[in-house]
């Protein structure tokens, strides 16, 4: 099956100018990726990434359309909890970001 090749203008606000990458499609959500930091203990250990919790919370930057059979229940600028891995990663102009369907949403803060 092939699908034929889509352009249209996605932009996203960073640091009061527009950047032109793309188009999301409906039922897709864009969050950005949280800072990565370095957890110890009081006595100084190191706890890997691994050991952490199995779920990530993300701020969403944009949103698809809603699809025929699923409503876009989150907006812009919503904190919302998902799975690490149900999610692809993205980088647009080297900031990292999240790709995430709106079936794998857990909560919306």
């Amino acid at each position: 099956m092939t699908f034929p090749k889509l352009f249209v203008l996605l932009c996203i606000l960073k640091n009061r100018k527009m950047i032109e990458t793309g188009r999301i499609l409906p039922g897709k959500i864009l969050c950005k990726e949280p800072p990565k930091v370095e957890k110890k203990t009081t006595s100084g250990i190191i706890i890997p990434e691994t050991t952490k919790s199995p779920t990530i919370i993300g701020d969403v930057v944009l949103t698809g359309e809603s699809l025929p059979t699923l409503k876009m229940v989150v907006s812009d600028g919503d904190k919302v909890l998902f799975s690490p891995h149900s999610f692809v990663r993205v980088v647009i102009d080297d900031e990292p970001y999240m790709l995430v369907n709106l079936q794998d949403i857990l909560f919306i803060f």
